[in-house]
């Protein structure tokens, strides 16, 4: 699938996670940036997330970056979810 323009879910606050996604170029492939405040703990399961979902939707060339403050792994996929099919011009209404 490819990403038609930025998009962004969640919130900054705590429990939650803050997704943005863009578009990147052909090749350039994946790019995640994780910030999380527990990132020593749980970065790692975050990264094999938000990777499975991507891989589920077929991207190939994207920038992601979140910013977690403690979401649980629903939390991390609902979000993620959210921003690609925002990014792809999916009408959820």
């Amino acid at each position: 699938m490819i990403l038609k323009r930025k998009s962004k879910a969640g919130r900054l606050s705590k429990g939650d996670i803050f997704v943005e996604i863009a578009p990147s170029k052909k090749g350039d492939g994946i790019k995640l940036d994780i910030q999380s405040s527990q990132k020593k703990l749980y970065g790692k399961a975050i990264e094999k997330t938000i990777k499975g979902i991507i891989r589920e939707f077929d991207i190939k060339d994207a920038l992601i970056s979140v910013t977690d403050d403690g979401a649980l792994d629903f939390v991390v996929r609902a979000r993620t979810e959210a921003a690609i099919l925002e990014a792809m011009g999916v009408n959820q209404k």
